[in-house]
């Protein structure tokens, strides 16, 4: 009995140590096809490249920048990557462009009806890069996929974004709504005013998370004729909606009126006193330092900082930090004067 369970013993470690060592050499084996791959890839490099920037930097084409092979397909690739992050000329990149049009737009279609995630997301991800608009088809059928992973449909939203697509708005609002605010606000970076307006007229239709986008994107854009919008919006509203709006109004650094939100320093929202020091910073008006004074002594130490920083920005306003320091009862308010004070001078 008791040598028919050492024989087992022996049989599953033998077994076990035999599955090891094939699977060792199948890591093995795969790394060396891998680096030999890579090799052929190099050395492919190494013969397109002065032909390659030849054609990206004049314009002349020859017939030696062929790609039959996915190792060529690989190396080109590689090389107009590393272009596209290089170069600025709108020349140079139109005809980085079109050669990946001419030699990656078949070789990605097919990598886009791969099983493999992996492939699939780098397929995707050379698309946005090389701005290849004429597989917009390829990218919304990779889209409507109900195996699609979430991250596979926001990378495909965000490219028929930049490829400015006609229906993008109802997508956003009426199919894809549980994404994240951040998630929206990339794919809304990329279109362009024309459509960006669509979001902005059925904005109070919207679920939250894409309206908190909208906003964004505007204070990142910083363009004036947003004002009056984001004015009503900070009007109308209470809580975060009303927060976010504020917070684009202080990033675009100007309001009509802005005497109307000196209130906003006595508000018994922490954030809205905030924004509130960070919106009397960038309008810059000397009126406003009384109530950035008040703020300093805040309680809560983002609010301080804020309004230590937004003082450094008005005239005067390093004159009060100085007398702050010297004469405030307060010493969290001393040690946030002082802090800008040497922040300003260094």
């Amino acid at each position: 009995m008791l040598q028919s369970g050492i024989f087992a013993v022996v049989m599953a470690a033998v077994v076990i140590l035999a599955i090891l060592s094939v699977l060792l050499l199948y890591l093995i084996i795969r790394k060396y096809m891998e680096n030999k791959t890579m090799r052929k890839i190099e050395i492919e490099k190494d013969r397109m490249n002065p032909l390659l920037y030849t054609y990206i930097s004049e314009g002349n084409i020859t017939r030696e920048l062929s790609t039959e092979s996915l190792v060529k397909k690989r190396a080109i690739e590689n090389l107009l990557r590393k272009y596209s992050e290089i170069l600025v000329d709108v020349q140079a990149k139109l005809r980085i462009e079109e050669m990946a049009q001419c030699h990656l737009s078949t070789y990605y279609v097919k990598e886009l009806n791969s099983r493999q995630w992996s492939k699939r997301m780098n397929a995707l991800y050379h698309i946005e890069d090389f701005k290849l608009t004429s597989l917009q088809q390829p990218v919304m059928h990779c889209l409507q996929k109900n195996n699609a992973a979430k991250e596979e449909k926001f990378v495909c939203l965000r490219i028929l974004a930049a490829f400015q697509m006609n229906g993008i708005h109802d997508m956003l609002t009426n199919e894809y709504t549980n994404l994240s605010d951040f998630e929206y606000r990339s794919i809304l970076m990329k279109l362009n005013e024309n459509h960006f307006e669509f979001f902005i007229a059925g904005f109070h239709r919207m679920d939250a998370n894409l309206q908190y986008a909208v906003l964004e994107v505007m204070g990142v854009k910083k363009e004036i004729n947003y004002v009056p919008f984001l004015e009503s919006v900070f009007q109308a509203n209470k809580g975060e909606l009303r927060l976010r709006a504020l917070k684009a109004l202080a990033s675009i650094g100007y309001v009509k009126d802005p005497d109307k939100y000196s209130f906003l320093s006595r508000s018994e929202s922490w954030q809205e006193r905030m924004m509130a020091a960070k919106l009397f910073g960038v309008v810059k008006e000397e009126s406003f330092l009384t109530a950035l004074k008040d703020l300093l002594h805040d309680r809560s130490w983002y609010v301080r900082s804020q309004a230590g920083q937004a003082m450094t920005l008005i005239p005067k306003g390093y004159q009060l930090l100085h007398q702050i320091l010297e004469n405030s009862e307060d010493p969290f308010a001393r040690d946030m004067a002082w802090e800008w004070i040497n922040k300003g001078e260094s």
